[in-house]
């Protein structure tokens, strides 16, 4: 079994960079987009991908929360506090992801507040009905791939197909899916988030963090990447296609279950570090 280990990871920014009005429905298929970022790994200590310094974007924007911002999980509303509360309740009862709020209910929940003090409530809104709208849609099309009979590793290819335009500061799920652009981090969280309610426990989700080189500007930066343990077969989803590794490689890694996503957000005690400007 490959070393799992239990830290947290530090979220950069959202920026939106481009306008996308409507909903899509999702295509049968669609067109690779390659991030523009090369993935060198680097020879670094993973604790270092946790510290906060290791960004130099954070911004003082640090302000509370509208307090009149409330989203439903299971039908209850839940203001920005007693959310927080209930993702510390769930974790305090299982330390797995599956067991915790669903990934749709954590991920969107968690930037809906985000995005509200960060955009305003008009605009966060929208974007938040978007982004679920395709969601949903997406999910409607895996779903009904996987009842066709398709295989899992074709299923894994055409999910990754919607991991976007490579955007450094980009780390909302909510980003990605609205406007089609997010960096490692949005991308892992839309592939988390779809391989649980797509599989429900059939497969293994696994989170590995690495120190990358951007070859464009020489810039170290931490990289998630999302690998799933089907069976005996093991593969690594990214683009431009999915990338088998062995057992033996897969022993060699250090990876983190996913519910390392929300002990992140609780040990930021869910407060933006950054801001979008």
């Amino acid at each position: 079994m490959p070393k799992t280990i239990s830290k947290t990871l530090d979220s950069p920014d959202i920026r939106g960079n481009r306008e996308t009005e409507g909903v899509d429905s999702v295509p049968d298929r669609v067109p690779n987009r390659v991030s523009n970022i090369s993935r060198v790994i680097c020879a670094a200590v993973l604790s270092a991908v946790f510290h906060v310094g290791i960004c130099s974007k954070v911004a003082d924007y640090m302000s509370s929360p509208s307090t009149d911002a409330v989203v439903l999980v299971d039908g209850k509303s839940f203001n920005k506090d007693k959310f927080i509360e209930l993702v510390k309740q769930k974790l305090e009862k299982s330390n797995k992801f599956s067991e915790s709020l669903s990934g749709k209910e954590f991920f969107f929940s968690a930037e809906l507040f985000e995005l509200i003090d960060i955009l305003g409530e008009k605009e966060a809104m929208k974007r938040y009905r978007i982004a679920v709208n395709r969601y949903q849609n997406l999910i409607k099309r895996l779903l009904e791939m996987k009842n066709e009979g398709v295989s899992h590793e074709e299923i894994y290819n055409y999910l990754i197909q919607f991991q976007g335009v490579y955007a450094e500061d980009s780390s909302f799920v909510t980003n990605l899916l609205y406007n089609g652009s997010g960096n490692c981090e949005a991308r892992a969280k839309l592939m988390t988030m779809a391989l649980e309610e797509v599989f429900k426990g059939e497969i293994e989700v696994n989170v590995e963090i690495t120190n990358i080189k951007n070859l464009e500007n020489g810039n170290i930066i931490p990289h998630i990447s999302i690998i799933v343990e089907d069976g005996e077969k093991n593969y690594y989803l990214e683009l431009p296609g999915i990338k088998k590794i062995s057992k033996g490689q897969l022993n060699e890694l250090t990876v983190f279950n996913p519910v390392i996503f929300n002990r992140a957000y609780l040990a930021e005690g869910g407060k933006k570090q950054y801001s979008d400007e």
